[in-house]
């Protein structure tokens, strides 16, 4: 009863179209026989998966396309059709996974459609999530902690993509795929709240940098030199949001603030240095300090990639752009610093991918693969379908069969 076509003749029993596929799972191809119930198992053939960044924008339109839900006269609607059908055909072929993180899933929750459009992002992404980003975040940063502690420069990073993934990446499409309907809708006000007050936050700086006028040097280094102290700013306001929360008696501030990532990682980041306790050693204090400015934080990652994404948005505000940064830009710029220096290829925002073609950014950023946008959707679409042409014979041969893919 749990088996499908397309069905064989079995090779014990005789029988006729009655080998059926019962599973897939990994690398290998289950199929029984629906009459003596024979099971032969098929190792199918190893992968090399493309890892894609979709942003939140591309997974939105994909979802709209896919249910139809998107109106025949809206704009753009064209290229999404043919991105739907680009990005469908490259994961059905094995060729590429679209993770989503929690970018995505805090972003799907504000939107109207969210337990539908998660579902959609899940199966769209190629069944692979992206470890969260300050899981990612603390990666990096341990590894410069052990390189200071060691007496060592800045470490090299090889960017294993296979690092940053929840999910074992060159695995075969299941041919079941298993979802919840949980509805995490109580969580939206919130996170609107936040996205907002990030917003808020974003456009003060802009009024600062039409102000003052910096140039893209000035603000580099500025961005580069603040971590440590950034860092340590934002650990006390949230200690002292936390304290005020515990005399007002809002437990539940109290634990947001107490869960902040921010709060965690500075937790975990002074453990490493032996200060989180009652008596803390002169040497063990005056090495979490010296950490805190090592020059060396310079190439962190994903500060490294913040910060010139900072100073060149500075740049265009000095320099007099007159349209505000969009609300969803923070998340942007923390899914670039975080994911660029390991995916295959992104597809962003026009300004987002804009900024990452201006000059410094495109030769001094650690980013390995291309960056697409609506701008440059053509080429978009060109690089899926060059993918899903490449595939092997063999593994067209095996889609084809399972899947029903040309």
């Amino acid at each position: 009863m749990f088996e499908h076509g397309p069905f064989k003749d079995c090779p014990k029993c005789g029988g006729t179209a009655c080998l059926g596929i019962l599973s897939i799972g990994g690398q290998v191809l289950t199929r029984r026989c629906t009459n003596c119930r024979h099971i032969l198992r098929m190792p199918l053939p190893s992968l090399d998966k493309k890892v894609i960044y979709l942003d939140q924008l591309a997974f939105s339109e994909i979802f709209k396309m896919k249910s139809g839900y998107r109106r025949k006269t809206a704009p753009s609607r064209l290229f999404w059709e043919r991105a739907h059908q680009a990005v469908e055909r490259v994961v059905l072929l094995q060729q590429a996974v679209f993770p989503t993180c929690n970018i995505h899933s805090e972003e799907t929750l504000v939107f109207h459609r969210s337990v539908e459009l998660r579902q959609a992002c899940e199966l769209i992404g190629g069944d692979v999530a992206f470890k969260d980003v300050p899981q990612v975040e603390a990666a990096q940063l341990y590894a410069f902690v052990d390189a200071f502690q060691q007496g060592r420069g800045a470490p090299h990073l090889n960017f294993d993509v296979d690092d940053i993934l929840e999910d074992k990446r060159n695995v075969w499409l299941p041919d079941l795929h298993i979802t919840t309907n949980m509805d995490m809708s109580i969580f939206a006000d919130d996170l609107r709240k936040s996205r907002t007050a990030g917003s808020d936050a974003l456009t003060n700086l802009v009024e600062r940098w039409r102000t003052d006028k910096p140039t893209f040097e000035t603000q580099l280094e500025t961005e580069l030199k603040g971590w440590g102290k950034t860092f340590t700013k934002t650990y006390v306001e949230l200690n002292n949001r936390r304290h005020k929360a515990m005399f007002d008696g809002d437990w539940d501030a109290v634990a947001r603030a107490a869960m902040h990532q921010v709060n965690i990682l500075m937790s975990q980041l002074m453990a490493k240095f032996h200060v989180d306790r009652p008596e803390v050693s002169p040497q063990d204090r005056q090495q979490f300090v010296d950490f805190m400015s090592w020059e060396g934080l310079d190439h962190l990652p994903y500060h490294l990639v913040s910060a010139y994404l900072f100073a060149a948005l500075a740049r265009r505000y000095a320099n007099g752009q007159k349209r505000l940064p969009s609300q969803g830009m923070l998340n942007d710029f923390a899914a670039i610093a975080t994911y660029g220096p390991y995916v295959d290829a992104m597809f962003l925002d026009r300004e987002c991918a804009s900024l990452l073609a201006e000059k410094r950014l495109k030769t001094d950023l650690p980013l390995k693969g291309p960056v697409f946008s609506t701008a440059t959707g053509d080429a978009f679409i060109e690089y899926l379908n060059n993918l899903s042409d490449n595939a092997p014979l063999e593994v067209k041969a095996y889609v084809k069969e399972i899947y029903g893919v040309e």
